[in-house]
């Protein structure tokens, strides 16, 4: 089976622009929690900071979308590839993170003498709670974007098979666009509010997805 860079035309080095901007990505979320630290105060220089480095998280999103429609072009198009790709996904999140999710309910005993509730466990433990506002945030510290990337790498085998065109690709970012239209500016009054709409990077990242897609599509299929 022919690469994701053979069908493209492009190779491994095109992405470099990518990990580029995946490293901004990861030191502006990083300064921007530090930031946050008690005790610490920031020059007013760094309000840019303060203000904007948390959508590095975003960004980070964004570049997933854009990776994976590189990589898995063409690529999905049987039973035992998406089996495979869910796999991959899975076993390269659910490990580590069950791992930190084992020592937050130590804690939570040693500290507070309590645990958590089962909805919580059971929304953590499938990677779901980013649907439920009462559990978005997961248990596990800053797990909110986990379940938002575990619910993208969900769809993401439907969107490879739908998304076939340019026309095809604008009519999902404009569905996506509406969902995070419809949905975001009711739930912002409302609080927590669910991760998977969180300013709304969901059905962003769908959109982005949608349209990568088409692009990438459209350079294995010139003539077309």
């Amino acid at each position: 089976m022919p690469t994701a860079a053979a069908l493209t035309g492009l190779s491994r080095h095109d992405l470099e622009g990518a990990d580029t901007l995946r490293f901004w990505a990861a030191l502006s979320i990083i300064l921007y929690h530090a930031l946050l630290l008690p005790g610490i105060e920031p020059p007013g220089s760094f309000w840019v900071i303060r203000n904007f480095g948390g959508f590095g998280v975003p960004l980070f999103f964004a570049l997933s979308a854009f990776v994976l429609c590189h990589g898995y072009h063409g690529r999905l198009d049987t039973a035992e590839a998406v089996r495979s790709f869910y796999l991959r996904r899975l076993f390269r999140i659910a490990p580590l993170f069950y791992l930190v999710g084992a020592v937050s309910l130590a804690f939570f005993y040693a500290a507070y003498g309590r645990g958590i509730g089962m909805a919580d466990l059971v929304t953590s433990a499938t990677f779901t709670f980013g649907l439920f506002p009462q559990h978005h945030q997961g248990f596990v510290w800053a797990s909110w974007s986990i379940g938002v990337e575990m619910l993208f790498y969900a769809i993401f085998p439907l969107l490879t098979v739908v998304v076939r065109s340019w026309r095809s690709a604008t009519v999902a970012f404009i569905g996506a666009a509406g969902i995070a239209a419809a949905l975001g500016p009711g739930l912002q009054g409302s609080a927590p509010r669910p991760a998977g709409l969180r300013e709304p990077r969901a059905a962003g990242t769908i959109a982005i997805l949608c349209r990568w897609h088409a692009r990438l599509l459209h350079l294995a299929r010139p003539w077309r």
